[in-house]
């Protein structure tokens, strides 16, 4: 698939439906609209590229669990899924910031922020070392429920909840989901088995109130609100038993980031009073997983989410165990000559769709190598493109930000084809964006695309038009929100500008106002309702019913006949009428 196509198909689409209920009577309104909804400067922006940066790999779980951290069934439980999502036998190796969260946790035995980013396997970073020490709890005849993980949101707690449960299934562990949407009773929560995708229980699973509240399980997933339930109801008090004899150990905050303002101080003394029932101050481990946090002015990063934490949760959180993502960096060789004339073209790119003759013929085109078929493979590919300067120049601009495709483009031009013209530079962009995904390298001692590319794009409903009422033919148009005209300022004159509107019906445009009891006429700020004075709709010049007639519907039918009388009371009140103000060109304002 070409995303740069699946794009501009979604942009044409969009067109098509605003022109098709969009009616705009002015020919230079339509115009001056539809000319910026073509360059796309008025219902999306330029579309962001960023390369998915790879993460270095650390101590493995078999050299933690020969060094006696991990238990060694750990190894059977964190396995990778295959591309079909299902758990294989093949032990997960973990990224360093994994690896240190681990030793952060069981080594040091300290409280611990992982401020990484999206897919980076936070869960891991906090579930492998607290499953390991259930399992050895497990073991020492420890009964009760030893951590708990609160989530912000509950589609959060499902789909983590999802994933332990299946992997701790035979492992001896009891995991427990409790939210709101908990089953009161087995029987119930059976029930919504058979509508789901499985038709049983793992046998990790504790899938009812009723199940949770008389044999609690080791790991408890549930959002803060239902906690505060849980310290507070009858039917819930064996959950954390008191006089200190509750085994609670671990407490971790998923999105720690959250956690601010009113609802902050509430968890924060949500947690203080969880510690106090379970006797706990000191001893619970807390944990806190957050976004990445990037270091801004002299500000350090690491102090900041550490203090954050440490007002939180109550407990000291040193900034050296704020373990952040340490990303995997492309070596990258001398650069091959690129050729002096471009031989891309968009026939090249049309229809893209990953085969090796199409991925083939781009390559060739974008390095000028020629390239045997029977050697195309992605890893021969690989080791052609490394070497080329055009993917050479996203590796190196986009590893660490997004970029717009249009400063991206200017600037490959700027420094890499400056004879070229824009046009061409696009081409070879795309194509090496495209093929970048295709070809194969060594990361991690496994061969692994070049590179995998991000697009993101926005789009929104349009902006407020406006224009000062100088030029009915031609108004001076601007969706800046500015509130004096910027055209008629050039000519040293000030005018106030009015939203426009425009009729569904015939397209003819109305400019937006409020007149106020002194017969004043504003502006109308059209996000806000309860405003002082009366809204109207108006545009200038004389009514003509013949030419803008009201709706039929207004009109009330003459009897015993089909033909249309007056109009209806109800709606009198909204019938155009004449008005004349004049205007004053030193304020926003209208005098009638």
């Amino acid at each position: 698939m070409n995303p740069f196509e699946t794009l501009q198909y979604m942009q044409e689409q969009y067109k098509t439906y605003v022109y098709t209920f969009q009616k705009i009577k002015n020919p230079h309104i339509r115009r001056w609209i539809f000319d910026r909804i073509d360059n796309g400067s008025l219902l999306w922006r330029a579309p962001h590229v960023q390369l998915n940066q790879r993460f270095t790999h650390g101590e493995t779980l078999q050299e933690m669990v020969s060094s006696e951290l991990l238990h060694p069934n750990v190894l059977k439980i964190f396995t990778r899924r295959d591309s079909a999502g299902k758990l294989t036998d093949k032990v997960i190796n973990p990224y360093q910031h994994q690896s240190q969260s681990i030793e952060s946790i069981l080594a040091k035995n300290a409280n611990t922020v992982i401020t990484t980013g999206t897919s980076s396997g936070k869960s891991f970073c906090f579930g492998i070392p607290i499953v390991s020490e259930c399992l050895k709890m497990k073991n020492a005849g420890i009964k009760g429920i030893k951590a708990v993980f609160v989530y912000p949101m509950n589609a959060l707690a499902n789909s983590q909840y999802e994933d332990f449960s299946e992997r701790l299934n035979k492992s001896g562990l009891k995991i427990g989901l409790y939210t709101g949407d908990t089953p009161t009773g087995r029987e119930e929560a059976l029930k919504n088995f058979t509508a789901s995708n499985r038709s049983l229980p793992y046998d990790s699973e504790v899938i009812s109130r009723t199940d949770i509240q008389e044999n609690p399980p080791d790991i408890l997933m549930t959002n803060y609100v239902m906690l505060d339930l849980l310290l507070t109801r009858f039917n819930d008090r064996n959950l954390f038993p008191e006089e200190g004899t509750s085994p609670l150990k671990f407490l971790v905050l998923d999105e720690v980031h959250t956690y601010s303002g009113k609802k902050g101080a509430d968890v924060a003394a949500l947690i203080r009073r969880l510690k106090e029932r379970t006797q706990t101050q000191g001893s619970l481990r807390c944990i806190a997983t957050s976004a990445t946090i990037e270091k801004t002015g002299d500000e350090d990063a690491n102090q900041v989410i550490a203090s954050f934490a440490q007002d939180l949760f109550g407990e000291p959180f040193d900034p050296t165990n704020v373990i952040s993502e340490t990303y995997l960096s492309i070596p990258l060789p001398e650069p091959d000559p690129l050729p002096d004339e471009i031989r891309l073209t968009d026939k090249h790119l049309e229809g893209f769709d990953n085969s090796p003759n199409k991925i083939r013929a781009i390559v060739e085109a974008l390095t000028g190598n020629t390239i045997v078929p029977e050697e195309s493979t992605p890893e021969k590919i690989g080791s052609i493109l490394l070497k080329n300067r055009t993917i050479q120049f996203l590796i190196q601009k986009l590893s660490d930000q997004s970029v717009s495709i249009t400063d991206l483009i200017n600037e490959y031009q700027a420094v890499i084809r400056s004879n070229k013209t824009l046009g061409e530079c696009r081409i070879e962009i795309f194509a090496a964006l495209l093929t970048g995904t295709q070809g194969k390298i060594i990361l991690n001692d496994e061969y692994q695309p070049i590179f995998v590319p991000k697009l993101h794009t926005f789009f929104s409903q349009g902006r407020e038009i406006s224009s000062c009422l100088s030029s009915p033919e031609s108004p001076h148009l601007n969706d800046r929100g500015d509130a004096l005209c910027d055209t008629c300022a050039q000519e040293q004159k000030q005018r106030a500008t009015f939203p426009l509107v425009f009729c569904r019906s015939c397209g003819q445009e109305f400019y937006g106002a409020t007149i106020k009891e002194d017969s004043t006429v504003i502006p109308r700020d059209m996000d806000v309702i309860d405003l002082d004075g009366q809204n109207l709709y108006f545009y200038t010049g004389l009514y003509d019913e013949g030419k803008i007639p009201i709706p039929d519907d207004w009109r009330e039918k003459k009897r015993g006949s089909q033909e249309l009388g007056k109009c209806k009371r109800e709606y009198e009140p909204h019938v155009p009428e004449h008005k004349r103000f004049s205007i004053n060109q030193t304020k926003r304002s209208l005098k009638g």
